[in-house]
């Protein structure tokens, strides 16, 4: 019975490592087909219902940054008071990993990233290197910083709705 001890753990099987793979190049290039045949593929019911759950997510965010991408940006009436003048493109609500660990707000506008929670940070857009997504994390890169700035979001889709905007507004 030792053969047991050395067994691999069940991994992700082919037809959901392909719907993955699938689902990021839809990120890189949201588009109307890709997002029907991730629907088509999605995995049943007989399959790991976590698994089922975070391939739903993926979709729902797809379909949200397909629709923000396809869009001008939009303007988010806000009374914030640290928005100031600026035009205020998206608001979720994200931790500011490392540095605060609470939950707090984060705010894209013409100008800057800001995060609100205890304590305002803000960046300039021509502060910011650039921006990875991982799951439902952010990693972005601060010019002449060693450090780099880590957002968790609470969905898939506001963290790629929120990665898609900082390039788009770095622009």
């Amino acid at each position: 019975m030792i053969w047991r001890v050395f067994k691999r753990a069940p991994g992700v099987s082919a037809a959901s490592a392909a719907w993955w793979r699938t689902a990021a190049a839809a990120e890189r290039e949201p588009q109307g087909n890709a997002l029907n045949d991730l629907r088509a593929a999605l995995a049943g019911a007989d399959a790991d219902p976590d698994e089922r759950e975070r391939q739903v997510e993926m979709l729902e965010g797809l379909e949200q940054l397909a629709a923000i991408a396809a869009r001008d940006l939009d303007v988010i009436q806000t009374q914030h008071r640290v928005i100031g003048t600026d035009v205020c493109h998206f608001v979720a609500p994200a931790c500011l990993v490392g540095l605060t660990d609470e939950p707090g707000k984060l705010f894209l506008t013409s100008r800057r990233l800001i995060h609100v929670c205890a304590k305002v940070r803000t960046w300039p857009w021509h502060r910011l290197g650039g921006v990875e997504r991982a799951e439902r994390a952010l990693e972005i890169t601060i010019l002449g910083a060693p450090d780099t700035i880590n957002v968790t979001c609470n969905t898939y889709g506001d963290a790629m709705a929120a990665a898609h905007l900082v390039r788009r507004l770095q622009r």
